[in-house]
């Protein structure tokens, strides 16, 4: 479904196609994701073409010349095809004047490269092949003549730069090959990067020259006959792009780095611009460069006002930084731009066409679709966005030598046959790049101690480069590897967490304050409740003034427990930092029952001869106890003396105790006979036996004074009843009776009255 944004711009090109408006800025894309941006080109007139391939695993001899009407969505152009099956690598150089467009390529597995003119009006061409030994193709420029002036390197018998010049139809005008002239058995070559037509006559060329200690690049001047007027070496440098103007010549490194795999003294923190009058020599030299921005290429174009425009690119979704600059290198403005690696045009009015192989899904993520865009005078794409960028400047020293130089003869290059078929693609409106990055997160701003926290909410992943800074307690760490922010604090206190990000060039920072509290422990004690305890328990903790709330709905720091079970509490500083412990509590009561812990016998009296007394301690629960002090293991303990004696033991955790009595004594019973007893019927004192404890009877005998036996009792029954007939007077008794202490038999005996 079309946004309404698209919507609006689709009707906006519609009604500016039907009065022949043409747009101050656009930008669009093709509809068919299978084709892939190689170049972007302009005339004097303004009018743009590109060069497109098709997105294939292999590399073929296909590819299209189109052209954008600025008052429809219809791309137009050529299907061409090389014949012979020439396979090529993408376009490496185009240029576009009047309604020709010259282009060049490298031929795979080959040392050769192909150079070809065609009329985008009319589809008449001419193509030549061309000896070559690097993959980068010829360099060539367009004159206004109609002429075209090429440049190659051709490694063999004789290493050299072969330069031709060319007619509107492809008749060669010019063939010279140019050698460095060095030493015996050094082998230096130049390879042209760069060919432009001089501002009154002749023509300079830039490249690399290769073979020399240190390497570096070079620059030529020559005459309209191809003969060299001046040359210098420049250290240390790869030059990719030259502009000429009226005032001087101006040279760029990185444009074509992606093609020298070997050269050691690239570095991708800054670009060199430099700047040559138009005899070679040394004007001024700056570096270019912004914060965590690392060059992938650069280029430069003018402008009809004098004006330089160059395109400084990183990688990534947000990589060009595109700067004017005055004739002394001065930047005077600056603005960024989303997903191009750009191929740059300027146009006479200043304004630049972009072009980008890539478009960018919803998530960040590239994938093919050639994107091209035209800005208006300011830079500017009506309904996109542009951004800041921090570029800065600073002077350089450059190195340069003079380069002796010999012309030789060369054959004229053979033409190449090129199949030309009409060719048109749709494209729509489209300005839907991902937001750009910012460094704002979200992140807790109270943790405890001990606990971690993670950065979310980040915007980060498109930018060219990120930080987490984070400051506190025995902490100071810088992390760049990661998009998100992860850490442990193990220290409590206050904490500074700042993410910066960069965007073309730009930082910008968040920061946030965190505050660490410090780690608070609770625990459940006790977790047995013993019978004679309060039935409770109790949150303990370490930190004071703590909110709690217990499984049973209690909210101080004790709860009343009525039965064994798994109890739980939370304690929590003002909503802040939790503890918790969750415990098994149990009622030792549950154990016990209806059970004594501790079973003893009866307190006990013995005899002094019935030492020592053994003690039976007996427990359904445990068999160690303590008496006295002492440990049993057994449940039996000797007791060699009488006295108190505590029992003891333990039961999960509780302590019972039971106390035994231990009494001793002579163990003589105690035996009571009256000395006078009255039989006379009234119911008192009528018989005679005798009283007392601990003796059991077992005869009881009744003698009168002289000796006869009067009565004869045995048992507990034994009770002397006499009758009326018997005297009064004195009576002798005799008891034979049982010690129920001590089981011995002893006898009694003594004297009672009878009396009536």
């Amino acid at each position: 479904m079309t946004s309404p944004r698209n919507y609006l711009f689709v009707c906006l090109l519609l009604i500016m196609s039907f009065y022949g408006i043409a747009q101050s800025s656009y930008q669009f894309v093709m509809n068919d994701t299978g084709l892939v941006l190689d170049d972007i080109m302009a005339n004097e007139d303004d009018k743009i073409a590109f060069l497109v391939t098709e997105d294939r695993p292999e590399i073929s001899s296909l590819f299209y010349l189109l052209r954008k009407n600025e008052s429809s969505n219809i791309i137009t152009g050529w299907k061409l095809e090389y014949t012979s099956n020439f396979i090529i690598y993408p376009v490496k150089k185009t240029k576009y004047i009047q309604s020709k467009v010259c282009f060049s390529h490298a031929q795979t597995a080959s040392e050769n490269s192909a150079i070809s003119c065609i009329d985008i009006e009319t589809g008449n061409y001419w193509s030549k092949k061309m000896k070559n030994t690097y993959l980068h193709g010829a360099v060539f420029d367009s004159e206004t003549t109609g002429n075209t002036l090429v440049a190659n390197v051709v490694l063999d018998s004789v290493d050299r730069m072969e330069l031709f010049l060319f007619d509107k139809d492809g008749v060669a005008l010019l063939s010279n090959g140019v050698c460095v002239i060095t030493s015996p058995g050094d082998e230096v070559y130049l390879t042209p990067l760069e060919i432009k037509a001089g501002p009154v006559g002749g023509h300079y060329i830039a490249g690399v020259i290769s073979g020399v200690d240190g390497g570096g690049s070079f620059v030529l001047k020559n005459d309209d006959t191809g003969n060299t007027i001046a040359a210098k070496k420049i250290e240390d440098y790869v030059i990719g792009k030259m502009v000429v103007t009226d005032d001087g010549i101006y040279l760029i490194d990185k444009g074509y780095l992606e093609y020298f795999w070997s050269i050691d003294f690239f570095n991708s923190e800054y670009t060199t611009l430099i700047k040559l009058d138009l005899d070679l020599n040394l004007v001024w030299a700056k570096k270019y460069y912004a914060d965590h921005f690392d060059y992938s290429s650069a280029t430069i174009n003018k402008t009809n006002t004098d004006e330089l425009v160059m395109s400084h690119t990183t990688y990534g979704a947000f990589p060009v930084i595109l700067s004017r600059i005055d004739t002394h290198g001065n930047i005077l403005s600056q603005k960024g731009y989303p997903n191009f690696r750009p191929k740059m045009e300027v146009l006479s009015d200043g304004s630049l066409v972009l072009g980008s192989r890539h478009n960018f899904e919803a998530n960040g993520e590239p994938f093919i679709q050639p994107v091209i865009g035209k800005t208006d005078q300011n830079g500017d794409i009506e309904g996109c966005t542009t951004y800041p960028t921090c570029l800065r400047s600073d002077n350089v020293v450059i190195e340069m030598d003079m380069l002796k130089l010999e012309i030789m003869p060369i054959d004229e290059p053979p033409n190449l046959g090129l199949l030309v078929e009409p060719a048109s693609f749709p494209s729509s409106p489209y300005c839907n790049f991902p937001p750009a990055p910012t460094p704002d997160f979200t992140f807790p701003d109270t943790l405890c101690q001990g606990d971690a926290g993670t950065a979310t909410n980040t915007h980060n992943r498109l930018a060219n480069a990120h930080e987490w800074h984070l400051a506190g307690p025995g902490v100071d760490t810088v992390n760049t590897d990661s998009f998100d922010f992860y850490f442990s604090f193990l220290n409590a206190g206050e904490y500074r967490l700042r993410h910066t990000v960069w965007v073309l060039g730009c930082a910008y920072e968040f920061e946030k304050n965190i505050t660490v509290l410090p780690e608070i422990k609770v625990e459940i004690t006790p977790l047995h409740l013993c019978p004679n305890e309060p039935q409770e328990i109790i949150a303990i903790s370490d930190y004071p003034n703590l909110h709690y709330l217990w499984s049973t709905g209690d909210e101080t720091a004790t709860t009343l427990i009525k039965q064994s079970g798994t109890y739980s509490v939370q304690a929590d500083i003002d909503g802040g930092c939790l503890a918790s412990d969750t415990a098994d509590v149990f009622l030792v009561a549950d154990l016990l029952g209806f059970e004594n812990p501790i079973e003893l016998p009866a307190d006990t009296v013995l005899c002094d001869n019935d030492l020592p007394f053994l003690l039976n301690i007996k427990s359904n629960f445990t068999d160690v106890f303590y008496v006295n002090n002492g440990t049993v293991f057994n449940g039996e303990y000797i007791l060699h003396k009488s006295g108190a004696y505590l029992i003891e033991t333990e039961i999960e955790g509780c302590r019972f105790s039971k106390t035994f009595n231990l009494k001793t004594d002579d163990c003589v019973p105690q035996i009571y006979f009256p000395n006078i007893f009255s039989p006379n019927g009234d119911g008192i004192n009528d018989e005679f036996y005798p009283l007392g404890n601990d003796f059991a009877i077992i005869t009881l005998k009744i003698f009168d004074r002289w000796g006869g036996l009067r009565y004869d009792g045995a048992g507990s029954a034994a009770r002397w009843s006499p009758g009326s007939a018997v005297a009064e007077g004195a009576y002798v008794y005799l008891l034979v009776y049982k010690n129920m202490l001590t089981g011995e038999v002893k006898q009694a005996s003594g004297g009672v009255v009878l009396v009536r």
